[in-house]
């Protein structure tokens, strides 16, 4: 025999390699595998407990029933009153922020480092600002008369100066201005107003 057929036949009574892999095992090692990672859920073992309730006096018309109500009714108008005071707190609180924000927003970089003086002269800083800024944000929105050019006055008591609006625009005009100067304020509100400009 020469060389490689002696090779061929030691190769034959060697064991092959893919003889010696054992199936069972390789099956087992994988199902424990999973159980360890793959778990089922398992029912939880709930032990209930029975709650211990109050032992309510037996008899209605007895004195310890009459204070166990009693107790009750006034536990539950504390808890109603705690519920009101909370609300009350929360509202004044927001009430507070939506304040400070706004005068936050309108201040400079340079007046917030006054935020670090007391709080109750703040607050009170802050209120009179708002109402200041309001003030100003009102004269800015004034409306003019559109003969005159002068600031129209809502609360007016004299008769010139009462107000009269354009049915036609948006248009305001002192009543001393128009052509209704000689009637009464209560006459021209029944009348049709309608100014030079949407006239012509």
């Amino acid at each position: 025999m020469t060389e490689s057929a002696s090779l061929r036949n030691e190769k034959n009574n060697s064991p092959n390699p893919i003889d010696r892999i054992q199936t069972e095992p390789v099956i087992e090692q994988a199902s424990s595998s999973f159980e360890k990672h793959l778990s089922y859920p398992q029912p939880l073992n709930k032990n209930p407990k029975k709650r211990q309730r109050e032992k309510i006096p037996s008899a209605i018309s007895s004195t310890a029933w009459r204070k166990y109500y009693e107790d009750k009714l006034k536990e539950k108008e504390e808890q109603e009153n705690a519920k009101k005071k909370r609300k009350v707190e929360n509202v004044k609180k927001k009430q507070n922020k939506n304040t400070k924000s706004r005068f936050l927003t309108n201040k400079d970089a340079d007046n917030l480092d006054q935020e670090a003086v007391g709080s109750s002269m703040r607050d009170n800083e802050t209120e009179v600002e708002i109402d200041d800024q309001k003030n100003q944000n009102q004269s800015i929105f004034k409306q003019k008369c559109g003969e005159c050019e002068e600031e129209l006055e809502s609360d007016a008591e004299i008769k010139t100066e009462k107000n009269v609006g354009c049915d036609s625009c948006p248009r305001w005009y002192h009543l001393g201005c128009t052509e209704f100067s000689g009637l009464s304020y209560v006459e021209v509100s029944n009348l049709d107003f309608i100014c030079k400009f949407c006239y012509e």
